[in-house]
Parts: C-alpha cells; sequence; structure tokens
C-alpha cells in the first residue's frame, strides 16, 4: 500500500510539473511561427510562473514590434508605388513634351532647308519666313508653358493670402474681353461683389485665365460663355460654361492630362500647347481644391469648389 501509494504521489507530482512545461512549449511553438494568440497562465508563484509571464511578456513585445513593421512596410511599400508612379509621370510628360517640340523643329528645319536649297515652291522667302516665325511663336509658347509647370511642381515657397475671389474673376474676365469680342462671342457672367478664400493670388489667377481661354478657343462663334460664382454653406463654387461644343465621354477623364487632345486637328487650330487644364490640375490640386469638367446639355462645363473665409477686419 505504501508503494502504490508512492507511485500515485510520483503520479501526480510529475504531472503537476511536466503540465505547465508541455504548455509553454507548446506556446513557445506558436510563438516561433509568428503566431501570438496564445497566453500562458500565470497562476502560479514558482519559476514556471515567472517563465510564463515573461513569455506572455515577450508574445506582447513580439506582437506589437512585428505590427509596427508590417505598417511601416506597407507604407513604405505605398511610397514606393506612389515615387514609381511620379516617375512614369514625369518620363512620360517629358517624352511627350520632346515629342511636341520635335514636330514643329521639323517644320522650321524643312522651310530653311527649302528656302536654302531652292527647292521648287520656296521661292516665296517671305511667305515661308513669315510660317517660320509662325511655328517659333509656338514653340515659344510651348517653352514657356513647360518653364510654368516645372515652376509650378518645384520646391519654391508658395505665399497663400486672403483674397477677393470675386474680384480676381472679373479682372481675368476682362483680359480676355478681345478674345471674347474676336470670336464674336457672347458673355453671361453672374459673379458676387465681393467672395473671399485663401489662395496664392498668383497661381489662382493663371489657372481661371487658362480655363476662360480654353472656353473661349473651344467654341464656335456665335456661341456663349456662361460664368457663375457662388457661395453655399461656407464653398465657393465656380462654374465657367461654353455652349456650341461637346466632349467624348471617354475623353473627359483625361482632359487634365498633359499634351491630351480630344480631337488633334481642333488643337492644332487653335494654336493650344496641350498643358492648360493640366496646369489647371496642378494649381487646384495644390489648393486642395475640387473640380472637374462635365457636358451640359448644350456645352461643356468646368466647375471648382474652394472653402469660403470671411476676411480679417483690421480697422479700429
Amino acid at each position: 500500500m505504501v508503494f502504490l501509494l508512492s507511485l500515485l504521489c510520483a503520479w501526480l507530482y510529475a504531472r503537476y510539473i511536466t503540465r505547465p512545461i508541455v504548455r509553454l512549449s507548446k506556446i513557445s511553438k506558436q510563438m516561433a511561427e509568428l503566431d501570438f494568440s496564445g497566453q500562458c497562465s500565470t497562476g502560479r508563484e514558482d519559476e514556471l510562473g515567472c517563465l510564463a509571464q515573461n513569455l506572455n511578456s515577450l508574445s506582447a513585445s513580439l506582437s506589437t514590434a512585428l505590427n509596427d513593421l508590417q505598417t511601416a512596410n506597407q507604407q513604405l511599400k505605398t511610397d514606393i508605388e506612389k515615387e514609381q508612379e511620379l516617375e512614369r509621370q514625369r518620363v512620360d510628360f517629358f517624352s511627350a513634351a520632346s515629342h511636341e517640340l520635335k514636330t514643329p523643329l521639323t517644320i522650321l528645319k524643312g522651310h530653311l532647308a527649302g528656302m536654302l536649297n531652292g527647292v521648287s515652291g520656296y521661292e516665296n522667302h517671305i511667305e515661308y519666313m513669315e510660317r517660320s516665325l509662325a511655328v517659333v511663336d509656338r514653340m515659344e509658347q510651348l517653352v514657356k508653358e513647360l518653364l510654368y509647370v516645372s515652376k509650378a511642381v518645384g520646391t519654391q515657397k508658395t505665399e497663400y493670402e486672403t483674397v477677393d475671389f470675386a474680384e480676381i474673376l472679373r479682372v481675368q474676365v476682362a483680359a480676355v474681353a478681345d478674345l471674347l469680342e474676336e470670336k464674336k462671342q457672347y458673355l453671361e457672367a453672374n459673379i458676387p461683389t465681393h467672395l473671399y478664400c485663401v489662395v496664392e493670388q498668383s497661381q489662382m489667377e493663371r489657372a481661371i485665365q487658362n480655363i476662360l481661354v480654353n472656353a473661349i478657343r473651344y467654341s464656335p462663334s456665335g456661341e456663349l460663355i456662361r460664368i457663375a460664382l457662388s457661395e453655399t454653406h461656407g464653398t465657393i463654387r465656380g462654374e465657367i460654361e461654353n455652349t456650341g461644343v461637346r466632349v467624348p465621354d471617354d475623353a473627359i477623364p483625361h482632359l487634365f492630362e498633359a499634351f491630351y487632345r480630344a480631337d488633334i486637328s481642333r488643337n492644332r487650330n487653335t494654336g493650344g500647347t496641350g498643358l492648360g487644364l493640366y496646369i489647371v490640375h496642378k494649381i487646384m490640386k495644390m489648393h486642395h481644391a475640387k473640380y472637374g469638367i462635365s457636358n451640359t446639355s448644350n456645352g461643356v462645363r468646368f466647375w471648382f469648389e474652394l472653402p469660403c473665409r470671411q476676411p480679417i477686419d483690421n480697422s479700429i
């Protein structure tokens, strides 16, 4: 009986000792497989209980470190993809710019070679010199646009200030009055007396000018240009619509891309560089503005939204 009682006590004591060790071994194996969901029982006060507490602390630390590492890796992956996309856009931009410059250079070279070599048809030097000058003017305009884009996407300091946006719009409308008269188009403007917002004034003036010029150039003679500016619930909304024209629905998402042409021949005839709306896109994005282009029942409408801000009254 003493012998059997000794065996029973030995079995119970061995089970008391080995059971937590088996549990600790199982938890450590899960940790080796990067599974930190298991927890060791910490009810004991001896060395095994201390080891269990240490394993739990190690599991929590490793889990936190692994989550932080995964978050950092995901952020790094996102940053790399974004940088690759920017690099692709830069390559596409400069490739398109090179192509745009190559075409007028080829025309100019042909005119000069024809006049210098006395090729038949180039006897009237004055006529071809005038054509060459027009080509040079177009190249100059394109280069200016490229320089402006380079400046707009650069790291130069931008100064934002509270300005009267309604006045900016009125000034730009007055600046294109001659172009409206030349195209024999009509203007319908609904602009309030004052509407204030925080913008970089010179950049926003350029964006509004590009939108107005684009609307006038691509509308036929005798059509209507509608301009509306309003404020609702602290948001300024501007709309510029040109009638008598329509953009294919599949072309609308690409209109803000550099050198994109929904109609190549029409763009050539109007003398556009293909960078007008691309510059508008960059400026609006710089101001965190909402904007877009959509077809209407009788034309095309460009719209944008900016936060409204009341001017600071410094009077005493």
